[in-house]
């Protein structure tokens, strides 16, 4: 693998209905198809695309599909990709979870509350990804897109660069934006940071 390009879904109804997405299978709005429409113009300028991978959750399957409309490739939907589990969290507003699933005084990386998925669960299922996509690619020189969701972009790149699983979300992503790690020389140069320029206004 020469270069992987990870990009996050665009705006979701959840997005404006102010409830908690993670699990709960959303579709894009019309703002969020214009958005990815943005970021494929970008991307087709840019990038050529060998692979593409996605997380199935509906999100995000539309994002790809209208990328694909482009490069035309095989789509690999993998669960592995798919967001954080928020368990009994999904679809509630904000404010109505709060008061029926308050968060805990300590919250520590093994914390399972409201059958949610833990933080080290998440990581350790986002590593399995990652070492399978680096043995399927190891030895090609391609270009890999992977579409799939905050929560899992930020332990994607947490899984490569080796961080400690933390409760931290240390690489932010904004809808559709763009990270791109590309491997020179056997070291892994991190060239694109959540980049959103495609959706800035000429």
């Amino acid at each position: 693998m020469k270069t992987l390009i990870i990009v996050r879904h665009g705006q979701t109804t959840a997005d404006l209905d102010g409830t908690h997405e993670g699990r709960q299978d959303n579709h894009l709005t019309n703002l969020g198809v214009s958005q990815v429409e943005c970021l494929t113009k970008r991307l087709k300028t840019h990038y050529s695309i060998d692979f593409m991978y996605s997380s199935p959750m509906i999100r995000t399957k539309e994002t790809i599909d209208i990328i694909n409309k482009v490069y035309n490739n095989n789509i690999v939907f993998d669960d592995l990709l798919m967001e954080w589990d928020n368990g009994l969290l999904a679809g509630l507003k904000r404010s109505e979870a709060l008061i029926k699933y308050p968060p805990p005084n300590e919250y520590t990386i093994h914390t399972k509350l409201y059958e949610t998925e833990s933080t080290f669960e998440f990581r350790k299922r986002v590593d399995k990804f990652v070492e399978k996509l680096f043995n399927t690619h190891q030895l090609d020189n391609s270009n890999v897109l992977v579409v799939t969701h905050g929560g899992t972009i930020n332990m994607i790149l947490s899984s490569v660069f080796k961080d400690e699983i933390s409760l931290e979300k240390k690489y932010k992503t904004g809808d559709t934006g763009i990270h791109v790690l590309e491997w020179i020389d056997n070291v892994v140069v991190y060239k694109e940071k959540n980049s959103l320029m495609h959706l800035k206004k000429d």
